[in-house]
């Protein structure tokens, strides 16, 4: 069995042996409060144009290329921080057609292909960036830190990462790109590659946020083409 696996099986056995221990004393299991987590919710389309638009307005040369750097491989590209942030100046590649790659290192290796809207801006950041440099905080020393990201958008709060009280997250950037796959009806192998993820379970928290689907079209989708 997975580690994972095991740890579940022995919270399981600990949990029913105090149960059954209890209920030979003549008392009653103890309550166990659990707050349900609430999945992040995906940035809706004008709050994506939005920010965008900041991520371009930004005072200073750095301050924008971090910004778009941060906003194209997230939405874009759906990676998270951990991934981002080793993302070098060769990693960020044109493909046929105009496309843009990213090369993700670090525990899940992969190429990812950044979404149409999102691919222009990419490569005209990376076209600035040494081929040996970090794309996103090349200044900062620690790529190992989980705050690379939240740390910038931080530290300038008048003028980075918040606009009119809202505020950009890296994780709701990810979710973003995810849902838009999901209701893109792209296949669930495709993102699975794509994003990194091990398991279809880890999709599962996103369904709340995937459009209905009129009865007729499911009827139609369920049905299938005729032969």
């Amino acid at each position: 069995m997975a580690a994972n696996s095991r740890r579940t099986c022995s919270s399981q056995l600990r949990r029913a042996s105090e149960a059954l221990l209890l209920d030979q004393l003549g008392q009653h299991p103890p309550i166990r409060l659990k707050a349900t987590a609430a999945p992040v919710a995906p940035y809706p389309p004008a709050e994506i144009a939005y920010w965008l638009i900041w991520a371009q307005s930004l005072p200073t040369p750095a301050q924008r290329r971090n910004a778009c750097l941060l906003f194209c491989l997230g939405v874009g590209c759906g990676l998270a921080v951990e991934d981002l942030v080793y993302v070098q100046g060769r990693d960020i590649l044109a493909g046929p057609t105009g496309r843009a790659l990213v090369k993700v290192h670090g525990r899940r290796p992969r190429t990812v292909v950044c979404r149409y809207a999102y691919e222009e801006l990419l490569l005209a950041e990376a076209a600035h960036i040494p081929a040996d440099a970090y794309a996103f905080r090349p200044d900062w020393q620690d790529r190992t830190s989980k705050h690379i990201a939240s740390d910038w958008l931080a530290r300038y709060p008048r003028i980075i990462g918040r606009c009119d009280g809202a505020v950009l997250q890296t994780q709701r950037l990810r979710t973003t790109w995810l849902v838009e796959l999901l209701n893109a009806g792209i296949p669930l192998k495709v993102i699975l590659k794509a994003s990194g993820l091990g398991t279809l379970h880890s999709l599962s928290r996103h369904l709340v946020f995937l459009h209905d689907v009129p009865e007729a079209e499911a009827s139609d989708l369920l049905r299938g083409a005729a032969a």
